[in-house]
C-alpha cells in the first residue's frame, strides 16, 4: 500500500467520520467480544488436561442404577478398591484415593478457623495432579503421616508473612499436622477444589462409623487409577464384574458395576453422579451456546460493515471512474478499497 493510498483512506474516513466510526467500532467490539468468549471457552475445555498422562487417568465410579428398585451412580468407591486393583491387575500402573471432609477446625497459635476445603490423599496425589509447588517437594510431601500441603490463601490466613514450611497446624484442635508444602496458587483448571491436602495415612475413621479402611461396603472415597500405555479402558472395564464378584457380597455384586470415567470428562460429565458436591463442574451446553453467540456477533458485525461499505461505494463511484480514466489498474483500485 502506497503512502498516497493511505492518505486518501484517512481523508475519506475524516469526510465520512460517522460511517467510519460505526463500522470500525462495530467490528472492534465484535472482535473483542469474540476473543473474550474464545478465551473463556479455551479455558473451560482445558480442565483436567494439564497432567501429562491425563489420557490414561480415570476416576472409578460405582454404578448401582441397573437395580430397578432404585439405584444410584456414585463418583466414589470403597477405600480398598484402588490398592486391590493395583495388586491384582498389571494393567493398572498406579492408584490414588481422596476423601473430603466437612467443616473442620484448624488452629495455629491463637488463630482458629473452620475449613471445608480439606482432602485426605495418598502420597501419589501430586503425581496424578501435578499442581506447581512454591515450597516443598511434591514427590515426598505426603509420604509421612500428619503431613499437610496448603494453598497460598491458607498460608496467608494462618502464618501471614512467616514461612509456613515446617510449621504445625492443629487439626480439630489437638492433632498436629506439619506443613510439608505450599502450592503456587489454588488448584486451577481442575475439577478438584481444595485448600489443604493431608496425607491419607493420617485419616481416622470418624467416631461412630461402623467401618474401617478395609470395608468394601463404605463407598465414599474418590479413587483414580492410571492405566499402562496401550491399555484400552473398555477392555479393562470388562474385567470389573469378576472383580466385584470377588470382593462384594452377592446381593450387591449382582446390581453394581464399576465404571471408568476418563479424567478429561470428569469436569463436564458428572451431572448425574452423587458425591460430587466438593468438585467443580462445567456445562458443555453453555460452551456450545457461547460459541453460537460468538459466531453470530462476528457475522452481524461483518454484515453491518459490508452494508455500510456498499452504501458508501455509491458516493465513491465517481472517484473510481476518474481513477480508471486516468489509468489506474484493477490492483490499485482493490488496494485503495482495502485501505
Amino acid at each position: 500500500m502506497s503512502v498516497n493510498q493511505f492518505k486518501i483512506a484517512l481523508r475519506r474516513m475524516r469526510n465520512d467520520h460517522l460511517g467510519a466510526f460505526v463500522s470500525i467500532t462495530g467490528l472492534a467490539v465484535a472482535f473483542a467480544s469474540v476473543m473474550v468468549i474464545a478465551g473463556y471457552i479455551w479455558y473451560e475445555w482445558g480442565f483436567d488436561r494439564q497432567p501429562p498422562d491425563s489420557g490414561r487417568i480415570f476416576r472409578l465410579t460405582f454404578d448401582e442404577t441397573p437395580d430397578r428398585d432404585g439405584g444410584r451412580h456414585l463418583a466414589t468407591v470403597s477405600p480398598p478398591v484402588g490398592p486391590a486393583l493395583v495388586r491384582k491387575y498389571p494393567e493398572v500402573e498406579q492408584a490414588v484415593r481422596g476423601r473430603y471432609t466437612d467443616d473442620i477446625l484448624m488452629a495455629y497459635d491463637d488463630k482458629r478457623f473452620y475449613e471445608n476445603g480439606l482432602i485426605y490423599a495418598d502420597s501419589l496425589f501430586f503425581d496424578f495432579f501435578p499442581f506447581p509447588f512454591a515450597e516443598g517437594d511434591p514427590q515426598t510431601a505426603l509420604q509421612q503421616p500428619n503431613s499437610v500441603v496448603i494453598t497460598p490463601a491458607i498460608a496467608d490466613k494462618f502464618f501471614g508473612k512467616t514461612k509456613p514450611l515446617g510449621r504445625t497446624l492443629l487439626l480439630d484442635g489437638d492433632r498436629p499436622l506439619t506443613v510439608t508444602g505450599v502450592l503456587e496458587g489454588p488448584p486451577s483448571q481442575s475439577h478438584l477444589d481444595f485448600s489443604m491436602v493431608v496425607s491419607f495415612s493420617s485419616f481416622v475413621v470418624p467416631p461412630g462409623y461402623p467401618v474401617t479402611l478395609n470395608s468394601w461396603g463404605w463407598v465414599s472415597f474418590h479413587t483414580y487409577i492410571k492405566l499402562r500405555e496401550g491399555m484400552r479402558p473398555e477392555v479393562f472395564t470388562g474385567k470389573m464384574p469378576a472383580f466385584i464378584a470377588d470382593h462384594f457380597n452377592n446381593q450387591r455384586a449382582e446390581k453394581a458395576i464399576l465404571r471408568l470415567q476418563p479424567l478429561r470428562d470428569v469436569y463436564f460429565d458428572s451431572g448425574g453422579l452423587m458425591n460430587t458436591d466438593k468438585n467443580r463442574r462445567g456445562n458443555r451446553s453453555y460452551l456450545y451456546a457461547l460459541s453460537v453467540i460468538a459466531l453470530l456477533l462476528l457475522a452481524v458485525s461483518v454484515f453491518n460493515s459490508l452494508n455500510l461499505a456498499t452504501a458508501r461505494s455509491v458516493k465513491r463511484s465517481m472517484a473510481t471512474s476518474v481513477r480508471k480514466v486516468l489509468g489506474a489498474t484493477r490492483g490499485q483500485l482493490v488496494r485503495q478499497f482495502v485501505a
